[in-house]
């Protein structure tokens, strides 16, 4: 029973470290310049696909009345 103890605490420890590595690159890579422009195309090419959406509702809206 010790030795799965000994066993899983390791496990846990690992994992911690690893995750705590891999949460610090994470903000290093999204405090980069680039990711503000990637965050911009993303909303600006919602704002369109909404735009699209929107004008097909109102040609089938004003084909059906």
């Amino acid at each position: 029973m010790l030795v799965f103890s000994v066993g899983f605490a390791s496990v846990l420890i690992v994992v911690g470290v690893v995750a705590a590595r891999v949460g610090q690159l994470i903000l290093t890579w999204l405090s980069s310049r680039w990711v503000g422009w990637v965050q911009l195309g993303a909303a600006v090419l919602i704002v369109i696909v909404g735009l699209v959406l929107t004008a097909n509702a109102w040609r089938t809206v004003a084909a059906v009345s």
